[in-house]
C-alpha cells in the first residue's frame, strides 16, 4: 500500500523560500501550515510563521497566503516586544465550530499564547488567551479536547519538555509529550505517550458527573518501539506515531489491551534526511506522512496508506 507521489508545499510567491515545517492542519481545500523559516542575512527582518495554503489531494489549487493577515504577524526586531502580535505559530488545532486554534510560542520577552480564528467568519479573530504560566518553557504539543464542549467550555492541553507538571489527580505521575483522544463513543478518554516511549490510556472523569470533576485516571499499556512523535488515531481506532531516530511511522492497536510487541507495524521508512513531523489523513482516510523540510524530491507529503473504505463494525470500536 506505499504510494510513488510526492507533494510539497512551494511558498516562494508570498516570499517565503526556505523553511522547516512544523505542523500541518486540513480544513476542507485549506491547510495551515506553521514554519520556521531560515535565518535571513538581515536580522532585523522575519517572516510570518503561519501560512494557509492547499493540501495536496485537492484538483484545484490556492495560492498561499499569510494567515490571517500580515499585520498581525511580529516581522521585524522592532516588534519583538508587541505582545499582541503573533511571534512564532507552533501548532493548530480545529474544534467542532471551524474555529482555528493557534498556539503561539511567543519569545523571549512575550508568553506563549493561544489565537482563535473563525474560519466560517472571513477569518476572523474571535479570541486571544495569554499563557503567562508557560512563559520561556519549550512547548511540546497541544490538543483540543473535541468533547469539552458538550460541558459550554473548550480545553486545551499543552505538553512542556523536560517540565515536572504532574496533573492533579492523576493516579500515575509521569511527563507526557503526546495527548490524542478517542471516538465520540469513548468521551472524556484518551492516550498519552512520555518521553521513555511508554504508552498510557487515560480517563478524564469530569465527564462523568458521579465522580469528582478533578479526577484523571491512567494506566500503562505498554512501550512504544521508541520514543514517540504525532500521536494520532484514525476512524478505526488505529494509533499511528512516529519514532524518530529510526525515521518510521508504526500502527498500532492500543485498544486490544497491554501492548505486545508484535502488534506493532512499521507502515514507512522515510528515505529522506529531513526528519518526519507528523502523520495526517487525508480524504476517505488516506494515509500520509509530513516531512519537516525540502530534500531531494521536494517531497513534504508522501501518502503511505488509502483506506477508501471502512469496516462496517466501526463505530464498535470507536
Amino acid at each position: 500500500p506505499f504510494s510513488t507521489f510526492v507533494f510539497s508545499w512551494e511558498l516562494s510567491s508570498i516570499g517565503i523560500h526556505n523553511f522547516t515545517l512544523l505542523h500541518s492542519k486540513t480544513f476542507v481545500l485549506r491547510v495551515f501550515l506553521c514554519i520556521l523559516p531560515s535565518k535571513s542575512l538581515n536580522n532585523t527582518v522575519r517572516i510570518p510563521t503561519l501560512v494557509e495554503s492547499t493540501w495536496p489531494e485537492n484538483y484545484f489549487s490556492l495560492l498561499p497566503k499569510i494567515f490571517p493577515y500580515k499585520q498581525l504577524h511580529s516581522i521585524s526586531e522592532n516588534q519583538k516586544g508587541d505582545c499582541s502580535l503573533m511571534h512564532q505559530a507552533l501548532q493548530t488545532e480545529l474544534d467542532d465550530l471551524y474555529r482555528l486554534w493557534v498556539l503561539d510560542e511567543g519569545n523571549d520577552k512575550c508568553p506563549p499564547k493561544i489565537f482563535i480564528f473563525d474560519l466560517l467568519r472571513d477569518n476572523r479573530k474571535v479570541a486571544t488567551i495569554n499563557c503567562e504560566n508557560l512563559f520561556q518553557k519549550k512547548l511540546i504539543s497541544m490538543e483540543l479536547d473535541p468533547y469539552s464542549a458538550c460541558h459550554s467550555r473548550y480545553e486545551m492541553y499543552i505538553t512542556v519538555k523536560d517540565e515536572k507538571n504532574e496533573v492533579p489527580g492523576l493516579t500515575t505521575r509521569i511527563n507526557p509529550t503526546y495527548i490524542t483522544f478517542l471516538g465520540v463513543r469513548k468521551i472524556g478518554q484518551f492516550y498519552t505517550s512520555d518521553r521513555n516511549g511508554n504508552l498510557y490510556y487515560g480517563n478524564n472523569k469530569m465527564y462523568n458527573q458521579t465522580e469528582n470533576i478533578e479526577s484523571i485516571v491512567i494506566r500503562k499499556l505498554g512501550v512504544l518501539l521508541g520514543e514517540p512523535k504525532s500521536l494520532v488515531l484514525d476512524l478505526m481506532g488505529m494509533l499511528y506515531y512516529i519514532v524518530d531516530k529510526f525515521g518510521i511511522v508504526v500502527r498500532v492497536t492500543p485498544y486490544k489491551g497491554v501492548l505486545k510487541a508484535e502488534e506493532h507495524e512499521i507502515l514507512y521508512f522515510s528515505q529522506s534526511e529531513a526528519p518526519l513531523t507528523q502523520v495526517i489523513f487525508g480524504s476517505m482516510g488516506s494515509v500520509w506522512a509530513v516531512t519537516s523540510n525540502f530534500v531531494a524530491h521536494k517531497d513534504h507529503c508522501n501518502r503511505i496508506l488509502y483506506h477508501f473504505m471502512l469496516q462496517s463494525n466501526t463505530s464498535e470500536i470507536i
